[in-house]
């Protein structure tokens, strides 16, 4: 039970954070993201009467890029913290409605979050740490991340299928992904030697993703000034 439940949560956050394909939405600025995300809760804080619009945006994000599935994991991801927030909300505020409140802008904001990670792309800010640092090692930390995690996730799922196939207990389980965790250290760490001198990450900003965020903080301010 406990091994069907892990597995399905790595496959879940998998899907959520680190599944398609490089497009269009993946070339706009981390830095618009961070902007969206603060005001989304500014404004949920001020009315959780726009959380229907802030979803039709993010929907309509997802079926421009083609990435239609990625927001149904993602509102998965997101009821986690939401269940989480009624239920130990409720004992303080005493009050149904309250929690409920309180349950749908964690869903927002969370959703909000784990769509920016979604579309983040690594390149974008190893681009720019290469123009701050002369570092190469920083230069490199965020695609290296970008590339360990999932495949750590997706070893961990199939290592709990395989022992959930075999009878064996979820622990056994866990202790061969943190093997494969260090035998990807190892390999990365051989392999990058190399050629962490010759990494030179390039990004470039789609028109396409600027223009469609610009226009999604526009109509977030806009709907801060009308409450």
């Amino acid at each position: 039970m406990i091994s069907e439940i892990l597995r399905l949560l790595a496959s879940v956050f998998f899907n959520a954070m680190f599944s398609g394909s490089d497009n269009w939405a993946r070339h706009s600025s981390i830095f618009i993201y961070v902007i969206e995300i603060y005001l989304v809760f500014k404004l949920v804080r001020m009315s959780v009467g726009c959380v229907l619009i802030l979803f039709s945006v993010l929907l309509l994000l997802y079926l421009l890029s083609q990435s239609s599935y990625g927001f149904l994991y993602v509102l998965v991801v997101s009821t986690i913290p939401t269940v989480w927030y009624f239920l130990t909300s409720l004992p303080f505020t005493k009050s149904i409605l309250q929690s409920f409140v309180i349950s749908i802008r964690a869903l927002t904001l969370s959703a909000w979050t784990l769509s920016a990670i979604y579309f983040t792309n690594p390149m974008e800010m190893a681009w720019i740490l290469r123009h701050l640092f002369r570092n190469r090692g920083l230069q490199i930390l965020f695609p290296l991340i970008w590339r360990v995690i999932p495949h750590i996730m997706k070893d961990m799922e199939s290592s709990l299928l395989a022992n959930e196939l075999k009878g064996e207990k979820g622990w056994k389980a866990l202790a061969v992904t943190m093997l494969a965790t260090k035998e990807y250290e190892i390999l990365y760490s051989e392999g990058l030697v190399s050629k962490i001198e010759r990494f030179s990450p390039l990004y470039w900003y789609d028109k396409k993703a600027l223009v469609f965020h610009i226009c999604v903080l526009t109509l977030i301010l806009l709907l801060m000034t009308l409450q």
